[in-house]
């Protein structure tokens, strides 16, 4: 009788795991103009009040920051570390130099891209699918 095959489960500790969303994200940003962090609240989180976000919450429309090397405002001082990303950020033109601790990290995100299905007499008409992040 054989065995059936059993997944395996690794888990990492606070270390490895920050270590990883930090190689994810410089990864995206060397591959994309914006990469979207989707954070939760933190004792050491640094935002302007009015985007902090409430306990437990944490959303792609309410906590999401945009960072980027050639944003419309450019963002001149990102600081990647293994605490966490820094960055001074336009808030409505109102500049706030913001920290995000790797542990507020809920998501790292790439933009949407579209994705176009080859073009053929039969699906001339298909309607383009989009990838959804």
């Amino acid at each position: 009788m054989s065995e059936e095959p059993q997944d395996t489960v690794v888990h990492l500790g606070s270390k490895d795991r920050f270590a990883l969303m930090r190689a994810i994200f410089e990864k995206f940003l060397s591959e994309e103009s914006v990469v979207r962090v989707v954070f939760g609240d933190h004792p050491l989180l640094d935002v302007p009040k009015g985007v902090r976000p409430e306990a437990g919450e944490a959303t792609l429309e309410t906590t999401t920051f945009e960072y980027g090397l050639n944003l419309p405002v450019p963002i001149n001082d990102l600081e990647i570390t293994e605490a966490g990303i820094g960055a001074t950020l336009s808030f409505s033109r109102v500049f706030h130099h913001t920290f995000v601790p790797w542990e507020a990290v809920v998501h790292i995100l790439r933009p949407p891209r579209e994705i176009v299905p080859p073009v053929s007499p039969k699906s001339r008409n298909r309607p383009k699918l989009s990838l959804v992040p």
